[in-house]
């Protein structure tokens, strides 16, 4: 499902399953799946269907975080990794985001919001540090929430300054 695919068939999916259904499913799948964009799809939702855009973004925060925390949970521990030969990567990890310099809720919403390191990574490596799930998820939601309003709203805002 790649941006090719959704502006063929993402119409498609919300006129036969509705806004709703197609975007959590888009949006859930794209927590997993590198190929399948968000982004994208918020854009042919922000030019097709701008009256809905709150909702959708909201919607669309609330299945990609889903999704995450899924990985994350999977750092916590659903997944085993050879400790031996990781720890030492692991702890290198943790160290420079507990020294970054706005701490590591900052660091959480930072990689959210911009995406690098990519964000499926940080939640597998939030798991696996085992770093506070709620604080996880509240960043999380920040983060996501605003990357996915600035590109739903993107095309409103351009025709907005074009007049």
């Amino acid at each position: 499902m790649d941006s090719g695919w959704i502006e063929e068939h993402g119409l498609a999916l919300i006129e036969e399953y509705g806004l709703v259904l197609a975007t959590v499913v888009i949006c859930f799948a794209s927590g997993f799946l590198p190929f399948v964009n968000t982004e994208f799809y918020l854009l042919l939702v922000g030019s097709v269907l701008p009256d809905n855009l709150g909702p959708v973004v909201l919607l669309a925060t609330a299945s990609q975080m889903a999704a995450k925390s899924v990985v994350y949970f999977a750092g916590r521990g659903v997944i085993n990794l050879p400790r031996k030969n990781v720890q030492k990567r692991l702890d290198d990890a943790h160290r420079r985001i507990e020294a970054w310099r706005w701490g590591t809720p900052a660091f959480l919403v930072f990689t959210a919001t911009i995406g690098l390191p990519p964000y499926y990574l940080v939640s597998f490596l939030a798991g696996t540090l085992r770093y506070n799930f709620l604080l996880f998820l509240v960043t999380g939601l920040i983060g996501r929430g605003i990357r996915f309003g600035v590109v739903a709203f993107a095309p409103w805002m351009f025709e907005s300054l074009l007049g």
